[in-house]
């Protein structure tokens, strides 16, 4: 997983939108200075934020850590990523 990929991915998605980063920061309920972080490479959204973050860039949570558009998407690939956030989700509560 390349983190400065990631990260100038989710500033051009975010730009596309028109979403300033505090607009973008409000949507997540995390500050800016964590969406800053996230585009310049120094760090990754929380496992937790991905699918949110992906539905609020308008991108499938693979395409998200991916970086990239992918062209040939796969829902079994997509479905996947989802199951093993919520189990994530769910184990982190207990």
């Amino acid at each position: 997983m390349d983190i400065k990929k990631i990260g100038l991915f989710i500033a051009e998605l975010r730009r596309a939108k028109g979403y300033t980063q505090k607009h973008l920061a409000d949507i997540l309920s995390v500050t800016d200075k964590a969406v800053s972080r996230w585009e310049t490479g120094n760090g990754l959204p929380d496992t937790a934020l991905l699918e949110k973050l992906s539905g609020a860039l308008g991108v499938s949570v693979s395409e998200l850590l991916a970086g990239d558009i992918i062209k040939e998407k796969s829902k079994d690939d997509e479905g996947i990523i989802i199951d093993a956030l919520n189990y994530s989700k769910r184990a982190l509560k207990n």
